[in-house]
């Protein structure tokens, strides 16, 4: 979430701990007792780069790194954030609940490039934050457009939507045209103001854009349509023999493990590559259901591009052989388990017996 301006005279965690730790491009203030898996800052350097390359800007060095505030003790009262919200931005500064949430570094990184109405704020910040949620874009965008990121937030399904419609609008207009959108676009503008903006940086009407991201993208859900800079580029797994297989230990000290993402998630990523469309068959294998909080092992699939799959596909350990349609490209392969206990999982995806390729 963007940081309100009104934030400014709650916000009083600032001067609390030191830095605890230091990366290319971010530092971190964590909370007495907090600790970053071991891939965790290696990831956010990782994003932080990736996501300045995409969008034309320079990534923060030295004493311009971005600051992560990564707080749990009074975190709205001490953060400024919203009371709903579990992360917030301004500037060079970022205040969560979890780590990471790339989300908040993209609103870092566009501050220069405009201040439009938080739809388009939010949007583009869910349209490439990644290892998020997943969830369909519902409900209408008119008059959506030119909601502040506050009314956002109480709005169920806004962020997922806002986030759909802008990844539209950069597939089919690319980031240039988005950018001088994003630009011309005020942050206290209405409808008919955001329509000119939409004529002006893509030629198209915003009645228009909202009925082509209907036709389009409307059945994308969230986990295919944000855009996997990091996910997309990890190790990929080789095939052998006809299939491709991953067995592993999951623990949060690893050095490619991040987390505790959503609060207690070790996430350790990778990729597929499916040569040919066809059925396959999907096994995962792990220490499921060993946690008092009923974490399990499970692994996730989203297609790296496009929008060929009607859901990401989430299996998790101990479950039946899943037999799945995957059209042919590459895939971030997601591996999560507690964070809190060492764990083991296991994927392999082979053709299926039933009907080949």
């Amino acid at each position: 979430m963007k940081w309100s301006a009104v934030a400014a005279a709650l916000l009083v965690g600032c001067a609390g701990p030191e830095v605890t730790d230091e990366g290319v491009h971010v530092v971190v203030v964590a909370d007495a007792g907090l600790e970053m898996c071991g891939g965790t800052l290696a990831h956010m350097d990782a994003f932080i780069a990736a996501a300045a390359r995409e969008f034309g800007v320079e990534a923060p060095l030295g004493d311009d790194r971005l600051t992560l505030y990564w707080m749990v003790e009074a975190f709205h009262a001490r953060s400024g954030c919203d009371a709903t919200a579990t992360g917030c931005a301004q500037g060079s500064s970022a205040w969560v609940a979890s780590v990471p949430v790339d989300h908040e570094f993209v609103h870092n990184l566009t501050e220069e490039l405009g201040a439009p109405t938080g739809f388009f704020v939010e949007g583009i910040a869910v349209a490439y934050e990644g290892l998020g949620g997943d969830g369909m874009p519902e409900g209408p965008i008119e008059g959506l457009v030119s909601a502040s990121s506050q009314t956002l937030l109480a709005t169920p399904g806004s962020y997922v939507l806002a986030g759909a419609f802008s990844a539209y609008l950069v597939e089919q207009h690319g980031l240039a045209a988005y950018w001088r959108a994003y630009a011309a676009i005020d942050r206290d503008a209405d409808d008919a103001a955001i329509d000119a903006a939409f004529v002006s940086a893509f030629g198209v009407s915003l009645a228009d854009s909202i009925a082509g991201f209907d036709r389009a993208r409307r059945s994308c859900p969230h986990g295919v349509s944000t855009a996997k800079l990091v996910e997309c580029a990890a190790p990929t797994i080789e095939w052998r023999d006809g299939a491709a297989s991953l067995h592993r230990s999951l623990a949060c000290e690893q050095d490619d493990v991040i987390g505790p993402h959503a609060g207690d998630l070790a996430v350790a990523l990778h990729t597929l590559e499916i040569p040919a469309g066809g059925e396959y068959e999907i096994s995962v294998i792990g220490d499921h259901g060993q946690t008092a909080n009923g974490t399990e092992n499970t692994a996730t699939l989203v297609r790296c591009g496009g929008c060929a799959l009607p859901t990401s596909l989430r299996i998790e350990a101990g479950e039946p052989p899943r037999v799945v349609t995957l059209p042919a490209g590459r895939y971030a392969l997601r591996l999560t388990g507690p964070a809190t206990v060492p764990t083991s999982v296991g994927v392999r995806v082979a053709a299926s017996p039933v009907g080949g390729r």
